[in-house]
């Protein structure tokens, strides 16, 4: 049997309480008797241990400062453990009984995570000289019996029920009545699903850790327990690091085979033990995550090895093999786990994620496929064509299809209901028209080109896998306000510019015909301010937003950008409303009753097929607004399940 099997059958039965002996393993194993020598079959003693000639026997129903023993639930060779009641509390416990003490309980105490078991407190009992540790009860079994339950079935064979299934049996075995599961989000999904679900849940754990400076560097099945609600917890901080108070623990730790590359180099060299940090444990999370989805871990170990430093070697030089699948999986969850997951087992620290919370956020990505193809976009498909596309190209399309006929109707409209009345003044406005809305575009697009520029330079340095800045981001996502906030403020600015040219020609152009000729152009304007707002948002948000935060899958201000956003498109589609309607105002307040007295019978019927074209166009104007509006709204709330995290109760 290679190595890491044996010390993981050694693991498991220190685990749950069994004190395996080095002579019983030697005899089993002789290939191995010098390298089993070396594996430490004690647990070591913090400086700060108190030791007693024995641990006290508790049984059900006795009573130990505030604990009622329930049951025994394993045996250390310095601890018992047991199911407790805490009389003042009336909770139940999981007991640690110890004849040590160390600062384990202080580091711990300071995890407080819906997927960290958590330490409540630690009391003395100097009189026995026994240490009591209570922490946060988990009788859901572990990983470890999933995976035991899951690996020889086919991928098609295994869904979330599984895991449940497991978790229930664990309960059982402990005679606890397990909860209703019929509307568990488990129950629809796919093994890949499953174990991205698991995944993410325990990166968010250990990110809290990291936070706090600790590092769990011994991350495996066996340490991960699952609540009767099926939520996957972090156990056994033993071997972690605190950074922050400057302490670190003598021994690394570790399991041999979940030991990341640079984990491996330290148990060689302990004086490259500073090196490691949490994408040591982002690493080991990855093998669990590989080993519970395709029901082995990613690497094999072949022939024994003659000692533990070639056992050493020979684990390092595996994590240099390239990763095979052992059973294939064709849903969109499994390819885009097994891009994560070869992601995070790469060799070099440098190569992965660079933090368990980007870690998590990749993997909630396998709950949707749709969503994750705009983070990493096939070929050939519209998506990578418009990040191809340049930024100015597809920017200029979106704000002339609204400008551009917005322009047109507004020239004629002005020509037929305005210019019409001075004769001499036709040539004077068309000539006038061409060199302002020359003017008009060579400006907006000048401006249109900068800001396209900038979001073109951020793209460039995202897809170099480069973090881009905070305000790089926010650019984005007021990408389109601004954009539409140029178009409209062009219209407004000549709307007062073209009739005061006209005034100025023609003194008998009067100040109703001015205001006449004004509105028309702020009523173009606010069309040409609305539909670019939301065709650049969408292009902004659907497209550009997910490649800028592909490198590190972060973006601290979220929540702030999405209720910025949230709240301005809401106004947008009111626009979308009041705009044609002051539009439908403007033909009846200023013409209606000079056409009725004064115009021939063909002008009365162009009012009214104008209004009726109106009408028309603001139903239609309004549908289109509606449905970008609530397109956006969903593409704002698909962010915002990816960035954050589930609260999920203990």
């Amino acid at each position: 049997m290679p190595i890491d099997l044996v010390l993981e059958e050694v693991q498991i039965r220190k685990d749950s309480g069994d004190l395996p002996d080095l002579s019983e393993y030697q005899k089993r194993f002789p290939e191995w008797a010098e390298a089993l020598a070396n594996f430490r079959w004690t647990p070591s003693q913090p400086e700060s241990k108190k030791v007693t000639s024995g641990l006290i026997e508790l049984g059900p129903g006795q009573l130990i400062d505030d604990f009622r023993i329930l049951r025994a639930l394993g045996r250390g060779a310095f601890a018992q453990v047991y199911l407790a009641r805490q009389e003042s509390m009336q909770r139940l416990v999981a007991l640690k009984v110890s004849t040590i003490s160390s600062e384990e309980p202080q580091t711990l105490s300071q995890l407080d995570h819906p997927n960290i078991v958590r330490v409540y407190d630690q009391r003395e009992l100097p009189a026995y000289q026994l240490y009591l540790l209570y922490m946060q009860v988990v009788l859901g079994g572990t990983l470890a019996r999933v995976i035991r339950a899951t690996k020889e079935l086919e991928i098609h064979q295994l869904q979330g029920t599984q895991l449940l299934q497991a978790v229930d049996q664990a309960l059982m075995e402990v005679q606890q009545l397990p909860p209703d599961r019929a509307n568990h989000e488990l129950n629809s999904m796919c093994w890949a699903a499953t174990t991205a679900w698991i995944g993410a849940q325990l990166a968010d754990g250990l990110q809290a850790a990291h936070d706090r400076g600790v590092y769990h560097h011994d991350v495996k099945p066996a340490n991960i327990l699952l609540s009767a609600a099926g939520l996957p917890l972090l156990a056994d901080f033993n071997v972690s690091v605190n950074r922050t108070s400057g302490e670190e623990s003598r021994s690394l730790g570790g399991t041999l085979a979940y030991m990341s590359p640079e984990h491996l180099s330290a148990a060689k060299n302990p004086s490259l033990s500073g090196s490691l940090d949490q994408r040591s444990d982002l690493y080991a999370l990855a093998i669990v995550l590989w080993e519970l989805w395709q029901g082995q871990r990613p690497w094999q170990s072949g022939l024994p090895a003659p000692d533990w430093q070639a056992a050493l070697d020979q684990q390092s030089k595996l994590r240099l093999r390239p990763l095979e699948l052992r059973r294939k999986d064709s849903t969109a969850a499994g390819g885009w786990l097994e891009r994560v997951l070869r992601h995070a087992l790469q060799p070099s620290p440098a190569d992965r994620p660079q933090s368990c919370q980007e870690l998590a956020t990749r993997l909630r990505l396998a709950h949707h496929p749709k969503l994750a193809a705009r983070f990493a976009p096939a070929e050939g498909t519209l998506l990578k064509r418009l990040v191809r596309t340049p930024v100015l190209l597809v920017t200029a399309l979106i704000a002339f299809a609204t400008n551009g006929p917005a322009g047109v109707l507004n020239y004629n409209y002005n020509r037929i209901m305005i210019i019409d009345k001075f004769e001499q003044m036709q040539a004077y406005f068309s000539a006038t028209s061409t060199a302002l809305n020359a003017i008009a575009f060579s400006f907006s697009g000048i401006l249109l080109a900068l800001f396209c520029w900038r979001v073109r330079v951020s793209l460039n340095r995202a897809q170099q896998g480069t973090a881009v800045a905070e305000s790089d981001l926010d650019w984005v996502w007021r990408f389109g306000h601004r954009a539409a906030v140029v178009c409209g403020s062009m219209w407004l600015l000549f709307g007062i510019i073209f009739p005061m040219t006209m005034r100025y020609n023609q003194p008998s152009f009067g100040w109703q015909d001015f205001t006449h000729f004004f509105m028309s152009l702020a009523i173009c304007g606010g069309m040409a301010l609305i539909y670019p707002f939301f065709g650049i948002s969408l292009l902004a948000t659907y497209v550009y937003y997910p490649q800028l935060i592909a490198p590190t899958m972060r973006d601290p201000e979220f929540a702030s950008r999405a209720h910025w956003l949230s709240r301005l498109t809401s106004r947008y589609l009111v626009l979308s409303a009041v705009v044609p309607l002051l539009a439908i105002g403007l033909l009846t307040m200023f013409q209606y009753h000079e056409y009725q007295e004064n115009r021939a019978e063909s002008a009365n019927t162009l009012l009214r097929y104008l209004q009726v074209l109106l009408v028309g166009l603001t139903l239609i104007g309004l549908f289109i607004s509606f449905q970008a509006h609530q397109l956006l709204l969903r593409v704002v709330d698909q962010y915002r399940d990816l960035f954050t995290e589930r609260s999920s109760s203990r």
